[in-house]
């Protein structure tokens, strides 16, 4: 996956030059968390989606419901360690390092 890519080497720019990044970079990073989240938030419509109207099928449970629901969790666990990670990565280096104006409010958007 692109994204996956793109935020590993932002991170390796960001351990090298103490935070620093330009504003190419800074745009590369937010574009790859959003592709990233979305593809995980879009999985996660389809298969609640699907576990909904598999309930509604076949009221009970089903091996099939059963492997709808982890996959949800999984999805969720994932979304969630994403979000985690770009939050400690503005937290830790970002936002402290940032200078004030609109580098540190594009950080604060994010």
């Amino acid at each position: 996956m692109v994204s996956i890519d793109v935020v590993a080497q932002i991170k390796k720019i960001v351990g090298l030059f103490d935070a620093q990044l330009t504003i190419d970079e800074r745009n590369l990073l937010s574009v790859a968390y959003k592709n990233i989240t979305n593809v995980l938030r879009n999985s996660w419509r389809i298969v609640d989606m699907l576990e909904k109207m598999q309930s509604m099928r076949s009221p009970g449970t089903t091996k099939q419901l059963s492997l709808m629901r982890r996959q949800r969790g999984r999805i969720e666990r994932e979304l969630n360690d994403v979000c985690k990670d770009i939050m400690l990565l503005l937290d830790r280096h970002l936002l402290p390092a940032a200078k004030p104006g609109e580098e540190s409010v594009f950080y604060a958007k994010m």
